[in-house]
């Protein structure tokens, strides 16, 4: 029930208590780590949502949309390493495709995510 309140905040706008209700009455449910550590992506509070989607990720391993946003939340803290791995684990996970990277690995904000369509 707290998850789906969350949910409903989120998607009026209302940021800031979707991501209280995330944290203080629907923590333990893994889609809950997942929205808190996608909206604190999306407010730009890239290291702290690393530390939340690494929590959902031991939880939910399955989860392809955890991989796909801590990759870019790595790259956003500038951990270009740690970003293509988070990218691997993404591939590896069944129902994708594939996909390439593009750039230099070095280099902070190249990392393009292309996924090749059927």
């Amino acid at each position: 029930w707290h998850y789906a309140r969350g949910i409903i905040h989120l998607n009026t706008g209302d940021t800031q208590l979707a991501a209280e209700i995330f944290r203080e009455r629907a923590w333990d449910y893994p889609p809950s780590q997942f929205e808190l550590g996608k909206l604190l992506f999306d407010t730009g509070k890239y290291r702290e949502s690393v530390e939340v989607l690494k929590i959902a990720e031991k939880k939910d391993p399955f989860n392809a949309k955890i991989y796909y946003i801590l990759s870019e939340a790595f790259e956003a803290t500038g951990d270009n390493h740690s970003a293509r791995e988070a990218w691997r684990r993404y591939l590896e996970l069944p129902g994708i495709k594939t996909a390439e990277f593009i750039g230099d690995e070095d280099a902070p904000g190249v990392i393009q995510r292309k996924k090749q369509e059927d």
